[in-house]
């Protein structure tokens, strides 16, 4: 059984490079194997982990939005969120 790996803020004490450079290709590479569920106040990192689920949660409006996001749409939906 592959039990599924949950990260809470990963990019916490971490700067830009370092996420970039040594979280994203980890992340990358534990998601080839098993599920990967992370939460984190970085939009950049679903992006460049290309993400295949997005839920966007917001304490203002008690909203949760999903979204399985074709290639193309990715970046501007995420950036608008």
């Amino acid at each position: 059984m592959i039990i599924p790996i949950i990260i809470d803020q990963p990019e916490d004490n971490l700067d830009n490079q370092s996420v970039y450079n040594k979280l994203v290709p980890c992340i990358c590479a534990a998601k080839q194997k098993r599920q990967v569920i992370i939460v984190t106040h970085n939009p950049n990192i679903a992006v460049a982990c290309d993400a295949e689920q997005i839920v966007c949660c917001r304490m203002d409006k008690i909203l949760i939005k999903s979204h399985i996001l074709p290639e193309q749409s990715k970046i501007k939906k995420l950036r608008k969120m």
